[in-house]
């Protein structure tokens, strides 16, 4: 027999999730609405995603187009804490930068 656990994630995490997309979709410059355009959601839809209200609901086909339009892989958005992705965010902009002046 073969019993079925069910994982379940807290407001916390999804509420986390959302501020990583938000917080790389405005890195990049983009509006809600522009993200939205991007990947075929609309903007009232990415907000809720961003504020943590429907990730529960989110399909993985959404969630990638997602992680797609804000240039981060999926592990990226679910694993890492926001601070680490603005020290990368950081050094990934120095490095263009050192480039550019060699």
């Amino acid at each position: 027999m073969s019993s079925s656990k069910e994982i379940a994630l807290d407001s916390q995490e999804f509420q986390r999730i959302g501020e990583k997309i938000s917080y790389c979709r405005r890195l990049l410059g983009l509006t809600q609405k522009e993200l939205g355009q991007m990947t075929g959601i609309s903007a009232s839809y990415i907000a809720k995603i961003e504020s943590g209200q429907c990730l529960a609901g989110l399909s993985l086909d959404l969630f990638f187009a997602i992680c797609r339009g804000v240039n981060k892989d999926p592990i990226q958005i679910l694993t890492q804490d926001p601070e680490d992705l603005v020290r990368m965010d950081i050094r990934n902009k120095i490095a263009q930068a050192r480039r550019a002046f060699m």
